[in-house]
């Protein structure tokens, strides 16, 4: 299993939120010590459940299609930019559907392939979607797909997308203690992100990891 540490580029989905200042304001009073930043934590029991299968309309997006001049930095940089450049184009395309008359009845869901510390930023892929009716139409980049049933570790997390690596090494954590292995992409769904115009720490996030049982390893003597 691995720990996935780059879900925080997310946060190019939803606006930022900007604070303005009036243009004359009384002087201000001595600053307080920042408040440390708020931490992604996991909330109820990580489980084992088998998700229903979905209607989806999906985009897929690969990293190579939106190189910048000059290429992808090194290193997490790199990372970062690609993700970015990904979701952007992603949920662009979804956005189009949407306004086309594509109905979303869920919340927005990514796939992630690759483990981006051992992948080139140009490397990485991604697949973003949502949840849709059984007949929905789409036109080409978006597509309706069937997203099978399957068994995931199930644990959702509360906080910032950027430190949500402590909930999934929990969750990886949780799998193998409990005797199982992957058996696919994650993913991970945004119950509640940026959309609902909350703050970072508010933000409520899914992590699913497809898992299978592991196999029994051999009695010592035994022939495996």
């Amino acid at each position: 299993m691995r720990s996935l540490l780059f879900v925080f580029v997310l946060l190019c989905v939803g606006a930022s939120l900007a604070f303005a200042q009036t243009a004359e304001t009384p002087a201000a009073p001595p600053k307080e010590a920042p408040a440390p930043p708020a931490k992604a934590t996991v909330v109820g029991e990580i489980t084992a459940k088998t998700i229903p299968a979905m209607t989806a309309a999906c985009v897929m997006e690969k990293a190579a299609d939106h190189v910048p001049e000059g290429g992808y930095a090194e290193g997490e940089k790199g990372m970062m930019q690609a993700y970015e450049s990904m979701m952007n184009k992603g949920f662009e395309k979804l956005g189009a559907w949407m306004k086309a008359g594509g109905v979303p009845m869920g919340p927005c869901f990514a796939f992630y392939y690759e483990d981006p510390m051992k992948t080139a930023p140009k490397d990485l892929t991604c697949k973003l979607g949502f949840p849709t009716a059984a007949d929905a139409k789409a036109e080409a980049p978006v597509v309706i797909e069937q997203i099978p049933e399957m068994l995931c570790v199930v644990a959702q997390y509360k906080g910032p997308y950027e430190s949500s690596a402590e909930p999934w090494n929990a969750a990886d954590k949780w799998a193998t203690d409990n005797g199982y292995v992957g058996a696919g992409a994650p993913m991970e769904v945004y119950l509640v992100g940026p959309g609902e115009k909350v703050t970072p720490d508010q933000y409520l996030t899914e992590i699913r990891i497809p898992v299978k049982k592991a196999e029994a390893a051999p009695a010592e003597g035994q022939k495996k």
